[in-house]
């Protein structure tokens, strides 16, 4: 079932073209202009039939001097912790949800047994479902909202509902509310990080773009892995240091959001 949405995304690798810019450093300039063109034509927007490109060469080309930098530093930096918070709450979830579920929000584990591997039920299972799906409509008003609101806004709003879902976490009510703060995290998760990857493309300019998006994923994947390891280490010893954690990890975001100073809709992305 969780690899259903991924035969879609098969039958789009076979239609939509390669990246411009790869197939001009490959010297397959013919299909760099039916990419430009086929991704002009999706936008409504007119080329000339005479169309010539060509991608410079330049010796700056991911260069880490240019990368931390003043003009693109803060950028960098505020972008890499927000992204680490993101995917430090993502991963700390896809482990926390399903032992909320089987155990309860009051449960406080501390025994040998609850170590053990059990069953999950289709009680349990259900609602794993109907909070984790969020995650989609999350990312899909992130490109609705992005357009509309702007980048820099839409951030921080998102940062900010995204604290007082994980404080609503820290409560236990019933069954229902408990499903409906997952959901409400999951798709603030999956808004903040569709978000993220509008913003990157289009902060830093093409000769050091693949660099700096491989340093700020690269601070999201180590917050993953916290993450998932804060739930391991911390579930069994006292079950409220994850949303605890989960809590500390949103107001690092939005705080950081809030230095992050970049808007970037309707601005142009440069080349070099």
């Amino acid at each position: 079932m969780l690899a259903l949405p991924m035969i879609p995304s098969l039958a789009l690798t076979l239609i939509l073209p390669g990246s411009p810019r790869y197939l001009l450093v490959s010297e397959r300039q013919d299909e760099a202009i039916q990419a430009v063109r086929f991704m002009a034509k999706l936008n409504e927007k007119e080329l000339p039939s005479e169309l010539n490109i060509a991608s410079p060469a330049t010796e700056d080309l991911g260069s880490y001097s240019i990368v931390f930098g003043t003009e693109y530093r803060r950028s960098l930096i505020t972008l890499s912790i927000i992204y680490f918070c993101n995917l430090f709450i993502g991963f700390a979830f896809i482990l926390y949800q399903p032992l909320l579920f089987m155990n309860g929000c009051t449960s406080g584990l501390t025994h040998k047994s609850s170590l053990k591997c059990t069953s999950v039920s289709q009680e349990d299972l259900l609602e794993l479902i109907v909070s984790s799906f969020p995650l989609v409509v999350g990312n899909i008003l992130a490109m609705i909202c992005a357009p509309f609101l702007g980048r820099l806004l839409t951030l921080r709003l998102s940062a900010f509902v995204f604290i007082l879902a994980a404080a609503a976490l820290l409560f236990c009510v019933n069954g229902t509310f408990t499903v409906s703060v997952d959901a409400a995290i999951n798709a603030i998760g999956g808004f903040m990080n569709a978000l993220i990857w509008v913003i990157f493309p289009e902060v830093f300019p093409t000769n050091i773009r693949a660099t700096a998006t491989g340093v700020i994923n690269g601070c999201g994947k180590i917050g993953g892995l916290l993450g998932a390891g804060s739930v391991s280490f911390f579930y069994h010893i006292n079950h409220q240091i994850v949303p605890g954690l989960v809590f500390i990890a949103t107001i690092l975001g939005f705080l950081v959001s809030l230095i992050f100073n970049k808007e970037t809709r309707d601005v142009v992305m440069k080349d070099s």
